[in-house]
């Protein structure tokens, strides 16, 4: 009698690689996300934001396997879900997808006071590279469970204060 143990099936949706560089601007808050979708089940929708968020621009493509390199745009079909203020990704094939999007952020107010927030879910994974810039250097930019935040402040020609808050890349 001989036993053969199958490999273990990989999950229908993984997303690694995933960097996210915000900049805020007086009230305006933009972020650019990227990330890689590794799509096992293109039954399953890939998760891409959720928040008080406008899409403003995506562009995907066939990540590089076996050294043949990008291949063109694919087109996935991108959802908005009213209810949960969620965009996703609904891919055609299975396979690896390089994803880059870039989203319009509202800043609400806090409570009936002066302070103004915005708070916006992005997909499951270990971030890579976390980044904000600010205009100003009195903002405060939390990140919930981010571990070794670092804040810089840089003069610069064109804004002469700036914040920048990184996470750097896990070693």
């Amino acid at each position: 009698l001989t036993t053969v143990s199958a490999a273990p099936k990989p999950p229908p949706l993984r997303v690694t690689d995933l960097s996210v560089k915000g900049n805020i601007e007086g009230v305006h808050i933009t972020f650019d996300i990227r990330f890689t979708a590794e799509v096992n089940d293109n039954s399953k929708a890939v998760p891409l934001v959720s928040g008080d968020l406008v899409l403003e621009e995506i562009t995907v493509t066939k990540a590089e396997t076996g050294g043949r390199g990008a291949a063109a745009l694919q087109t996935p079909k991108v959802s908005y879900a009213a209810p949960g203020q969620a965009y996703s990704l609904q891919f055609q094939k299975e396979g690896r997808y390089n994803v880059e999007a870039t989203f319009a952020a509202r800043a609400a107010n806090v409570e009936k006071g002066p302070w103004k927030e915005s708070q916006f879910q992005i997909p499951n994974s270990q971030i890579r590279e976390l980044e904000v810039t600010c205009d100003r250097t009195d903002l405060e930019v939390l990140f919930p469970d981010a571990l070794r935040v670092t804040r810089k402040i840089e003069a610069r020609e064109s804004s002469p204060e700036e914040t920048t808050v990184e996470t750097p890349s896990p070693e």
